[in-house]
C-alpha cells in the first residue's frame, strides 16, 4: 500500500520555536497513522527544494495528475505564499 504524502512547511523560529515543536508532533502523529510525511524547515525564500521534492514525486505532484493528501503550513503569510508557490508554481 502506497502511503499518501503530507507536506509540512514550518518556520523553526516562529513562536520562539513553538512552530518547530508543533511540526514535530504533527509529523509523528501523521506517520503513526500511515502517512508519508515530509517536513520543510527552510526560510520562505529557500523553499525551492520543496518544489523539486514535489516535482520528483510523481504520486504527489499536482502538475502530473498525482495528489498530495495535505499541505500544512505553520508560520505567517510569507511561509504560506512560499509553500503555495512551491506546490503550484
Amino acid at each position: 500500500m502506497k502511503r499518501e504524502p503530507v507536506l509540512i512547511f514550518a518556520n523553526p523560529i516562529a513562536g520562539r520555536g513553538k512552530a518547530q515543536r508543533i511540526a514535530g508532533v504533527l509529523e509523528e502523529e501523521l506517520k503513526g497513522r500511515g502517512y508519508g510525511v515530509k517536513v520543510f524547515f527552510s526560510k520562505p525564500t529557500d523553499l525551492e527544494h520543496a518544489h523539486e521534492y514535489v516535482s520528483m514525486a510523481p504520486t504527489s505532484s499536482p502538475q502530473r495528475g498525482g495528489r498530495i493528501k495535505a499541505a500544512i503550513v505553520i508560520g505567517g503569510a510569507r511561509r504560506f505564499a512560499a509553500a503555495s508557490s512551491s506546490l503550484f508554481g
